[in-house]
């Protein structure tokens, strides 16, 4: 009789977990299925809507959230609109807080804020563009890409 309530017990746990697991995956798949469709947009608006909805889906997911900094990080190289730089950074910034062991994401801060010296909005790096510097250096001590951008960084900030 115990044997047949645990065997039940735990089948009942396994069932649930792989429930769970499902569910997990189905949300996945909706918010990658909307940034694909975001990409696809020809409207602005359309785009952003779609990428906020898949953030929405998929929340504290550093993939989307650096994903959407990066598309907001190229509409303000396009244009110049703050907006799309405070949002970038926010993503940014809550993309590494998310895993703090990417590099690229820090690299992606690093070059918003270059985008931000060429468009004027910033005189020089950012502290915490001049810390993600450091941070991706010590991450990555081997990426060409990391040491030339941190390198490049440096510069502009002297």
């Amino acid at each position: 009789m115990k044997k047949t309530k645990t065997f039940y017990l735990i089948s009942g746990l396994i069932a649930i977990t792989l429930l769970m697991l499902c569910i997990d995956v189905a949300r996945l798949y909706r918010a990658d299925y909307l940034f694909q469709e975001a990409a696809r947009a020809t409207e602005w608006q359309e785009a952003e809507r779609l990428m906020l909805a898949s953030l929405r889906t998929y929340p504290y997911y550093y993939y989307y959230e650096d994903r959407a900094g990066t598309v907001y990080m190229e509409v303000y190289v396009k244009s110049g609109d703050k907006r799309a730089y405070d949002n970038a950074r926010k993503l940014f910034e809550q993309a590494h807080k998310h895993n703090p062991y990417d590099p690229y994401i820090l690299v992606h801060r690093i070059q918003l804020d270059f985008a931000a010296m060429n468009w004027g909005l910033l005189k020089e790096p950012s502290k915490e563009a001049l810390e993600a510097a450091e941070k991706a250096l010590r991450l990555d001590k081997n990426n060409q890409t990391v040491k030339e951008i941190a390198a490049e960084l440096t510069r502009e900030g002297k």
